[in-house]
């Protein structure tokens, strides 16, 4: 049984054989993009836990195929560095063929050059202390000296620093450039809205001022959202204008279309291995299992595309799902759709899944939280699954909750008309819509009609033994 999925294997020869998301497509999308340009920046923006890394590493492959250059560099695996040129020069070092070492020894020389003056050498310090009245009265000639001095002396140092830059990036490009090469040198860097802020926002300034030549390509798979928060930290303004910050070095901006949620459930399910407990030819009951297969496809499906879930959040409660499946018996009922909202809850809403647990919430205040959670999932065709999955999951907290309760019930008796009538509002208990209340009175004359939720709760929190 597979509880973590590995890193994916991509072929050479087909890097988007295996990927499940139906992603090739839009590879080949920016392979024309790439192709159409000769030096710019590409965001890839998604959120985390999305599958870029895994997209960006099979389009890489894909950019080899086609004979590009490309380089791969985790900007979060080496942020302990100072500064992050150095790690860039190495980088580009990787791409040297033939006889282009001397190339890539002037961009080395040009660029000790530039690193000498990247920080400007103003002492601030030194300034603001000659800011006090009374020293400027007593000094003001020895001030200004100081400070035409000091003047002239960042002046010469600027006009070394443009010049150092002026000829980093002419020997960057012919480095770049160099030979029969018709191609821009694809540069992917990942993970840097992982990184410290300060080594973030240097990244960024260096791309932009030393690295911005024909020939290169950045591509940078980001989290926007995460990225902006960095550039506030390395900046310590929560209402510094990030979004506009980041402007100025994203020409081009990309975001993956999400996979549809049943591709990627169906896949998630045969790679956990429920196929084994749910198709096992020995149980005495298979048809039931069937139909309970049939069941959690179809409410995971539908319950993480409108929690908007990502996929890595998907396959940790797939893996959770699958441990703790291990407790049940063949002969036990699952009820998936309860058991996925309540190992959702467990990992994603530990509040109101502990509420649940202590019996903290009377049975209107569960009918509400409940409901509040299922109702985005319904459609005219699934109204009926979810009016299910809803009724089920309060008749197993009314068992649950009315032990301790004994006065408590879900519904009473009419004594005229001796029909029942729900005690608790809910979405579905209006006169033209009795499913909710059918629904009920059919799970109290079933063959579990004392079955509690802490039945589940015991097994999501993996506190029975497991086979």
């Amino acid at each position: 049984m597979n509880l973590r999925h590995p890193n994916i294997e991509i072929p050479e020869d087909d890097p988007f054989l295996n990927c499940k998301l139906e992603r090739k497509k839009y590879a080949e999308i920016l392979l024309d993009v790439v192709k159409s340009s000769d030096g710019f920046v590409l965001a890839i923006n998604n959120e985390w836990g999305t599958g870029k890394t895994t997209f960006i590493k099979m389009w890489r492959q894909l950019l080899v195929n086609e004979s590009f250059r490309t380089i791969y560099f985790n900007a979060w695996e080496n942020d302990f560095e100072t500064t992050p040129l150095p790690a860039i020069l190495a980088e580009l070092k990787s791409i040297q063929k033939n006889n282009n070492s001397i190339k890539f020894n002037s961009v080395l020389i040009a660029g000790a050059k530039v690193a000498q003056n990247v920080v400007p050498a103003i002492a601030k310090a030194f300034l603001k202390s000659y800011v006090d009245k009374d020293v400027l009265t007593e000094g003001v000639g020895g001030v200004a000296k100081a400070a035409t001095e000091l003047l002239s002396d960042e002046i010469k140092k600027y006009t070394a620093r443009q010049k150092g830059m002026l000829e980093f990036r002419k020997n960057l490009e012919e480095y770049v450039l160099g030979g029969d090469i018709d191609k821009p040198l694809i540069f992917i860097i990942d993970e840097l809205d992982r990184c410290r802020p300060s080594y973030a926002v240097e990244f960024l300034e260096h791309i932009k001022h030393f690295f911005s030549v024909r020939g290169i390509v950045f591509v940078l798979a980001i989290d926007k959202n995460q990225l902006c928060c960095s550039v506030k930290g390395a900046y310590g303004n929560e209402g510094f204008d990030s979004e506009n910050y980041l402007r100025r070095f994203i020409d081009v901006e990309y975001s993956l279309p999400k996979p549809p949620n049943s591709t990627f459930c169906n896949f998630l399910f045969g790679y956990y291995g429920f196929d084994d407990y749910f198709n096992n030819p020995s149980s005495g009951r298979n048809t039931r299992l069937q139909a309970e297969a049939a069941n959690f496809l179809q409410f995971s499906s539908l319950f993480f595309e409108k929690a908007n879930m990502t996929l890595r959040q998907q396959e940790k409660v797939f893996s959770h799902l699958r441990i703790s499946l291990k407790s049940f018996n063949q002969t036990y009922l699952v009820f998936p759709s309860a058991y996925i909202l309540l190992t959702y809850l467990y990992g994603y809403n530990k509040s109101l899944y502990n509420k649940i647990r202590n019996r903290q919430l009377s049975l209107q205040e569960f009918v509400g939280e409940i409901e509040s959670i299922l109702n985005p999932c319904i459609s005219v065709t699934n109204k009926k699954f979810i009016v299910y999955t809803d009724a089920l999951l309060i008749f197993l907290y009314a068992n649950y909750y009315i032990e301790l309760h004994q006065h408590t019930s879900l519904y009473i008796r009419d004594d005229k008309s001796q029909s029942l009538k729900l005690l608790v509002k809910s979405l579905y208990d209006s006169v033209e819509d009795q499913d909710l209340l059918n629904r009920l009175i059919a799970f109290e004359s079933s063959d579990f009609y004392d079955q509690r939720i802490d039945y589940l709760l015991n097994k999501v929190e993996l506190l029975e033994p497991l086979n």
